[in-house]
């Protein structure tokens, strides 16, 4: 990655080619996934710490194979 760095008069900025801006907009995208997914993980945790209700694996593939249900398969 070739940055260049060039000051203004609101600051410096960096100047960089636009395949790797790009890859970084990706990596910063993906680190908003990982945080968000981390976010829910904690939540659920302490909902099953506080006493929340949980369903058995059964349930949830009966759940699946169920004509009426919205879960998608891949």
């Amino acid at each position: 990655m070739t940055v260049r760095f060039r000051k203004t008069p609101s600051g410096e900025v960096a100047i960089l080619p636009r395949k790797d801006y790009e890859l970084l907009v990706a990596k910063a995208s993906e680190a908003d996934e990982d945080a968000g997914t981390a976010r829910i993980v904690a939540r659920v945790r302490k909902e099953i710490t506080d006493g929340g209700s949980l369903l058995s694996k059964d349930s949830v593939d009966r759940m699946i194979k169920s004509t009426q249900h919205t879960v998608k398969r891949r």
